[in-house]
Formats: C-alpha cells, sequence, structure tokens
C-alpha cells in the first residue's frame, strides 16, 4: 500500500480505527442490534490502540476511549 511504502502507517491505523468507530456506533443505532458486528468493531479498535499506546501515539485516543466506553 502507498502508505506503508511512504511511511504512513500510523494514518493507516488511525484510518482503521474511525472506520471501526462509526462501524461500532452505527451498529448501536440499527434495529435490530447484532452483538457479534459490535463485538468486532470493538475488538478492532481496542487492537488498534493497544499497538498505537505500545509505539507511543496517543493522538486521538480519548475519542476512541469514548467509543469504547459507548458500545
Amino acid at each position: 500500500m502507498e502508505g506503508e511504502r511512504h511511511g504512513f502507517d500510523v494514518w493507516r491505523a488511525t484510518g482503521a480505527l474511525w472506520q471501526a468507530a462509526v462501524g461500532g456506533l452505527a451498529a448501536l443505532e440499527a434495529d435490530d442490534l447484532d452483538p457479534s458486528d459490535l463485538g468486532a468493531h470493538i475488538a478492532t479498535i481496542t487492537r488498534v490502540l493497544d499497538n498505537l499506546r505500545a509505539i507511543g501515539v496517543n493522538i486521538y485516543t480519548t475519542v476512541f476511549d469514548a467509543v469504547l466506553g459507548r458500545g
């Protein structure tokens, strides 16, 4: 991918976080909540946040912590 080749891995991870956050929030608002769908989004957010924190990247993490708290 272009992001990897040019050293933008953090932004790729941030994009994955946003996708999972939006998907998780949409799952919460669905008329027929699918726990496995919501669980997949929660797992993705948790995994990516853990990876970012491990390398010392803490920008915007509180936003995603709040989404996790909502789930």
